[in-house]
């Protein structure tokens, strides 16, 4: 109902997880309705200037130019269709359980089950495999050769993305240890010398 009701669609499956594994040191008043009530619905929030979010800090200065606008649309949007949406007494086809689901640009929003992302995922595994087994199969002589390379080159980007986690969590130790807990929250371009740039260089 969101992706086809919303004028400026946002969403993110991947963001959400992380927030719902508790991850992000926050929460909304939404958790209540969740937790206790059993009741389904939508998590909408800012994410800009959000480490002065329920703080002594917190200022209408603060919120950025349009959000409250582009919300508001949003919400007026949302609940219009909600309102008049068949979906309320009976979801139907539209009660798929766990879906995928991610904004294209903000224009769109591209929203699929769990079992197709299932299918996609065991279908893009199986035709890499199947693509493997057809060019061996073609070049048999190189073939050997290519799969060592294959192998070296999958060994060499899983040691370096180990190396990258590796050193994100140092840099996330000494900043902890140093009582400057997300630092980088409140001054975004810290990000940059305390996590990208040991991670490019592990």
């Amino acid at each position: 109902v969101y992706s086809r009701a919303v004028p400026y669609p946002f969403a993110s499956v991947f963001a959400q997880e992380i927030f719902q594994a508790g991850i992000v040191p926050s929460d909304t008043d939404f958790r209540i309705f969740r937790d206790f009530g059993n009741i389904p619905g939508i998590d909408m929030a800012y994410y800009v200037n959000g480490y002065v979010y329920h703080t002594e800090y917190d200022s209408p200065e603060l919120i950025p130019d349009g959000s409250i606008q582009r919300a508001g649309e949003n919400i007026l949007a949302l609940v219009k269709e909600i309102a008049s949406s068949v979906y309320l007494e009976d979801p139907g086809d539209e009660k798929h359980g766990k879906v995928t689901y991610f904004d294209i640009l903000g224009l769109t929003v591209v929203v699929y089950p769990e079992r197709i992302g299932i299918i996609l995922n065991w279908s893009t595994i199986l035709l890499t495999i199947f693509g493997f087994w057809i060019g061996g199969k073609r070049k048999r002589g190189e073939a050997h050769n290519k799969y060592g390379l294959i192998f070296k080159t999958v060994a060499v980007l899983l040691v370096s993305e180990i190396a990258a986690v590796l050193t994100a969590l140092l840099s996330a130790l000494l900043t902890t240890t140093a009582d400057q807990t997300l630092s980088y929250y409140a001054k975004p371009y810290l990000v940059i010398p305390l996590f990208y740039i040991p991670a490019v260089l592990a």
